[in-house]
């Protein structure tokens, strides 16, 4: 979008829009800046001016380390897994898309290295450490769908095998190593944690295909933005 930019608050690996910043070349009125911020879910309570922006806090500056300004761009739902790679990582793909022909799915857009994921059982969470594997974390084009490609997995320490396919638990978390130059270029590669269901969203469901090894990633109300996985 011509004229806006966001503040992203960094703590650790975790990143959010701290500000927005509305060009007043543009947005030449406080209401129009207030329209806007309405129109695309903003908070419009707390509002500086300076000489050439509107500035719209989102949340407390004190609760980060470091802080990123980033261009906004209207987002369209990308139509190929290299233009979500492109907007995922910050920079133009280089071999990141995946194929993996038992989802029929042409093409996957690679999110990055799967690290662990946390499931959740009855009776509480059980971290699963995926470091030493070679699992990737990808998703569709569109970023409605993730998936889990890569080496057969073995579950069945946590689930009895009865079945071809059989649910594991929720899907809790996912941590995943990966590159983000849009936020942090000078040091882009790093660790980053969605835990599923923060902003109050459903958590998705874990399956696991006892016959191929595969990991399946059902439902949820998550989708996959710039800015990471969000819910």
């Amino acid at each position: 979008m011509k004229g806006v930019k966001f503040i992203l608050g960094i703590d650790g690996d975790k990143s959010e829009v701290q500000s927005v910043l509305l060009d007043r070349s543009r947005f030449t009125t406080l209401t129009k800046a207030k329209s806007w911020l309405k129109k695309h879910g903003f908070k419009f309570d707390m509002i500086e001016q300076t000489d050439n922006f509107f500035r719209a806090r989102q949340t407390d500056p004190s609760k980060y380390s470091r802080f990123a300004t980033i261009d906004a761009r209207p987002r369209k739902n990308p139509e190929t897994a290299e233009q979500m790679v492109e907007e995922f990582h910050g920079r133009p793909p280089v071999g990141e898309t995946v194929v993996q022909e038992t989802i029929n799915v042409p093409k996957l857009a690679d999110l990055g290295k799967l690290v662990s994921m946390v499931i959740g059982f009855d009776d509480g969470d059980i971290e699963v450490d995926f470091y030493g594997e070679n699992l990737r974390l990808a998703s569709n084009a569109k970023g409605t769908q993730l998936y889990i490609v890569g080496e057969k997995v073995d579950l069945s320490e946590l689930v009895e095998p009865d079945r071809d396919i059989v649910e594991v638990g929720d899907l809790v978390s996912v941590t995943y190593e990966t590159d983000k130059h849009h936020i942090d270029p000078d040091s882009p590669v790093g660790m980053y944690e969605h835990k599923f269901g923060e902003e109050g969203g459903d958590l998705p469901i874990l399956l696991w295909n006892c016959i191929t090894g595969e990991l399946l990633i059902v439902g949820g109300d998550y989708v996959v933005k710039p800015e990471g996985i969000v819910n």
